[in-house]
């Protein structure tokens, strides 16, 4: 069936009446077309169970009169119910036509596959030539034949990955024959082969790997086949099992992969071998001076010591001698937790950033989000036990009760609040005066006290009840101002801009008219977004300076008029945000809480995009901290 047939068909099937105008614009046709279409369709219909009928009022709707008769027509021609209003569904399709369906591919075709105007299908590629830019490949135009893929077969089949973790799994099980049984025996080829090996392999890398070999035999089958490699370190028991591999494919499948397939095979091996500390092993010294320059940029720029932490050395030094050779090769792995790293624990993947300069800088590479989220993993989890004192309070309980009703209090906080407390002291009314209240965060009192001190005094009663609770807990937990960061005259509502650079330069441009920025400000803002991109999904960018570089830290939130593309996808709200080189661990936690909080309230972003003043803004985030 011709596929603007389907697109009718289709459209019946999902809704009970559709228009022939709607009809019309959807397929970017005339009425009359449509009207064609449609008696030409129903003629088809009639032999199988169905008729489109036109309601008065209504529309067309398609009236079926024998359901097995029609079901058994649909299941047969497997209708392509594509929404190719959504641009991901749309590149999906270009790359399925560019790797999948044809060696070349001429625009016009594509227009009329994805009913597209030829504006949309060039926004569109300019997607897809980024995309291909990662992996050194190039989207070129061959007079009367169209476009083509160019550049090494392993770095297609790398960009093929990608887009498979990216957009969809479909990309393989759609055009691989009997994917799902290929990828069991492949899994179970690969397990057999490792199983007993001084080899260790997580669950996501062996199924990273098993993808890559499945990939690997369609497209040699295909007749792509893979440059020269060449493979610089000699490994015994890597190249045992990669050839173990290829032996049992040609064993059970009858397909004889050539030297340079078991080859890629062991440079995938070793790129995703998991590294464990076993006895007597020994971690080499450039590995380790790696990981110490790693940490101690952090130190450098964000003021946060790790270096103490030797389990953060020794997890750091086992995770970059694979991460080396997936430098070395560019065989980087994909991770399926990147979005919500960068979400959640967006301050240890900024720290990552950082330390990831080194590596960038050392082996001239440009490390992908993906690999930075790995050590992110790492980073927070040695900054969360760093900090784990440091918003603990040192509090002073003044009450005019026993000495028996003291300890109860005390001990009752305790059990309460003993996680926010760094010191605490119960004591007498008469014993005020010989305490030095200057070294207490909060005083909370059961009598009033009438003292000249710069701190929060806070009136409880003498059993302490719900509302003491609930009163003590806020000044426990709230351990900062909102609007000490986000301020008022660095809020800037409906943003007029045409793309990133514009948007950047006219917000750097505003908070310079109001207070003075470093003169390497913007440089380091754009230097940020070359090392990955700062969107989070449809709505919100944050960008910010790669390095701490203000004297002081804030926020700034802008609300733009139109959305506008910031890399691949479309962004209404844009945060840029600069923490203090004054190295305030505090001050950058504080600061990232309040990012977090964004990033992760898809609600409040909502309610940002409609806010029409900084209170209503400042409001709303409050409501979420």
């Amino acid at each position: 069936m011709d596929h603007h047939y389907q697109q009718i068909l289709s459209m019946l099937l999902n809704y009970e009446y559709v228009s022939t105008q709607e009809l019309a614009v959807t397929l970017r046709k005339t009425n009359r077309t449509i009207r064609t279409y449609l008696k030409e369709l129903n003629e088809t219909l009639g032999k199988h169970g169905a008729e489109i009928c036109n309601v008065y009022k209504k529309g067309n709707h398609l009236n079926v009169f024998d359901d097995d008769q029609f079901m058994l027509y649909i299941s047969k021609l497997q209708l392509d119910c594509t929404d190719y209003n959504i641009q991901e569904n749309r590149i999906l399709e270009i790359f399925s036509c560019l790797f999948f369906k044809y060696q070349y591919v001429k625009q016009e075709e594509l227009m009329d596959l994805m009913i597209v105007s030829l504006k949309q299908l060039k926004d569109d590629l300019k997607i897809i030539k980024k995309i291909l830019h990662q992996y050194h490949l190039t989207l070129e135009n061959k007079p009367y034949y169209g476009m083509t893929v160019k550049g090494l077969e392993s770095q297609k089949r790398l960009c093929m990955l990608y887009i498979y973790f990216t957009y969809s799994n479909s990309f393989f099980t759609q055009h691989i024959s009997q994917f799902d049984s290929l990828f069991q025996s492949i899994h179970n080829i690969i397990f057999s082969s490792i199983v007993n090996q001084s080899y260790h392999m997580t669950d996501d890398h062996l199924e990273q790997f098993a993808l890559s070999v499945i990939l690997a035999i369609y497209r040699y089958q295909n007749h792509h086949f893979l440059e020269q490699i060449e493979v610089s370190e000699h490994h015994s028991a890597i190249s045992h099992i990669a050839l173990n591999i290829t032996s049992l494919i040609q064993k059970i499948f009858n397909i004889s992969l050539d030297q340079q397939e078991t080859k890629y095979m062991m440079i995938e091996l070793l790129g995703k071998e998991n590294k464990m500390l076993e006895n007597n092993q020994n971690i080499s010294e450039s590995i380790e001076h790696l990981a110490l320059s790693m940490i101690h940029n952090i130190k450098k720029y964000y003021g946060i010591t790790l270096m103490n932490d030797f389990d953060l050395i020794m997890s750091l030094c086992l995770h970059l001698e694979p991460l080396l050779s997936r430098i070395r090769y560019r065989t980087f792995l994909h991770n399926p937790l990147t979005q919500d790293i960068k979400a959640n624990l967006c301050q240890s993947y900024e720290m990552a950033i950082v330390a990831c300069e080194i590596l960038n800088q050392k082996y001239h590479v440009i490390l992908p989000e993906d690999e930075i989220a790995f050590i992110a993993l790492y980073i927070d989890l040695s900054y969360e036990n760093s900090i784990t004192d440091i918003h603990k309070k040192n509090i002073l309980f003044v009450c005019s009760n026993s000495v028996g009703t003291i300890k109860f209090l005390k001990a009752k906080f305790y059990k309460m609040f003993g996680q926010f407390t760094q010191q605490l002291d119960v004591i007498n009314t008469i014993d005020l005066e010989n305490y030095q209240l200057n070294s207490y965060d909060l005083i909370f009192t059961t009598v009033s006290l009438n003292l000249n001190i710069n701190k929060p005094i806070i009136k409880i009663e003498n059993i302490m009840d719900e509302k003491d609770f609930d009163k003590m807990e806020t000044h426990l937990t709230n351990h900062f101002e909102i609007e000490r960061y986000i301020r008022k005259d660095f809020f800037f509502n409906k943003l007029d801009c045409l793309n990133k650079e514009q948007c950047l330069k006219k917000i750097i441009h505003n908070i310079n008219q109001i207070e003075s920025l470093p003169d390497q400000f913007e440089e380091m803002i754009f230097k940020r977004e070359e090392l990955g991109s700062t969107e989070f999904g449809n709505v919100i960018a944050l960008p910010h300076p790669l390095y701490p570089i203000t004297s002081h830290s804030f926020i700034s939130i802008s609300i733009l008029k139109k959305a506008i593309i910031w890399n691949n996808h479309k962004i209404r709200i844009v945060i840029l945000m600069s923490v203090s080189h004054q190295q305030n661990i505090i001050e950058i936690d504080d600061i990232y809480h309040i990012i977090s909080t964004i990033l992760s309230h898809k609600v409040l972003q909502n309610q940002l995009i409609h806010a029409s003043s900084y209170e209503e803004v400042l409001s709303c985030i409050k409501v979420q901290l």
